[in-house]
């Protein structure tokens, strides 16, 4: 028992590592083989060699005689072996067949927006980079980029597109490594969005629509657990559009450390018939003042004297009757 209890802890911190990286908020089909593929070299790497738990537990002595807790244990080795080898077959077959689709050509072109995937530092192999899996994307998606409501994307277009835009995407590729290990692909995607959008707005539109398949639930789930937190029984007197304005902000805006509020303070600002008060003290306790302070107060609020001496003008001397 204590052999197979150090065994499951090993293979769950792997599976572990594969959920969380599966339940990243935004998650492409691509990056989901990649963990997948990551996953099960490990699981296989378990089939001859033990885990870091079980290593830990075995070091120094075999599966036959351990200790534990400064207990000596003694197993059986062979039917520990036995069981070990048929959990990770089984498991990894379920995954296999789980996730088999991954495998389609169409899912493997999905890895074309992953900056992380490009061939950077071979400059001569850029200009055909991806060619075929972009052709392969136009086909796929054909249907609902053509029938867009207002600006249908036309499909003819995207591969020249790519081809242009492949140089700005590296250029932009080789900032972001220079201060990080690796490449952001969706803060650069929506960099391109925002400095050459119109002139290449048949290929983003394309990135947008794969970057809206979401390789995963865990964002509804997220969604409705703030929606709980959003129209909570104390405010539940909340509008629909007060409760979706709301959400919106909860699920889709950057993260504080990374959230620029210059724009929407201008917005905040100017967006107003009368001026915001921007320059009011902040609320809080004011300070007190000292009695000296006090003093100087009421000496500049007296009166003077010579206007106290001065006698009211009678009613005959005013011209009354």
């Amino acid at each position: 028992m204590v052999l197979w209890l150090h065994f499951i802890f090993d293979v769950t911190a792997v599976m572990q590592r594969y959920s969380t990286a599966m339940q990243k908020q935004h998650c492409l089909l691509s990056e989901v083989g990649e963990h997948l593929a990551a996953t099960l070299a490990v699981l296989e790497n378990y089939k001859t060699n033990f885990g870091p738990s079980l290593s830990k537990l075995l070091k120094g002595s075999s599966p036959e005689t351990f200790t534990f807790c400064d207990v000596n244990i003694e197993g059986n080795a062979d039917h520990f072996e036995t069981d070990r080898q048929v959990a990770l077959v089984s498991l990894i077959g379920h995954l296999n067949d789980r996730f088999r689709d991954l495998e389609k050509p169409v899912v493997k072109s999905l890895s074309i927006l992953d900056v992380n995937t490009w061939p950077l530092n071979d400059k001569p192999a850029l200009p055909s980079f991806g060619n075929d899996d972009i052709t392969v994307l136009c086909g796929h998606f054909e249907v609902p980029l053509t029938k867009l409501p207002g600006q249908p994307v036309i499909v003819e277009s995207v591969l020249s597109d790519w081809e242009s835009i492949k140089p700005l995407v590296v250029l932009a590729a080789e900032r972001q490594l220079k201060h990080s290990q690796s490449v952001n692909s969706l803060c650069l995607w929506q960099e391109m969005w925002r400095k050459c959008g119109s002139e290449y707005r048949n290929f983003l539109t394309l990135v947008d629509l794969v970057f809206s398949l979401q390789a995963h639930s865990a964002e509804v789930e997220r969604g409705f657990s703030l929606y709980k937190l959003v129209h909570s029984d104390i405010r539940n007197g909340l509008v629909p559009k007060t409760v979706t304005d709301l959400m919106r902000i909860r699920l889709h805006t950057p993260e504080v450390k990374v959230f620029d509020p210059k724009s929407a303070y201008e917005l905040w600002r100017a967006d107003v018939v009368r001026g915001r008060r921007t320059s009011v003290s902040p609320y809080g306790p004011r300070k007190r003042k000292t009695v000296s302070e006090l003093v100087s107060a009421m000496e500049v609020e007296l009166p003077d004297s010579d206007s106290d001496s001065e006698e009211p003008v009678s009613g005959s001397e005013s011209g009354e009757d």
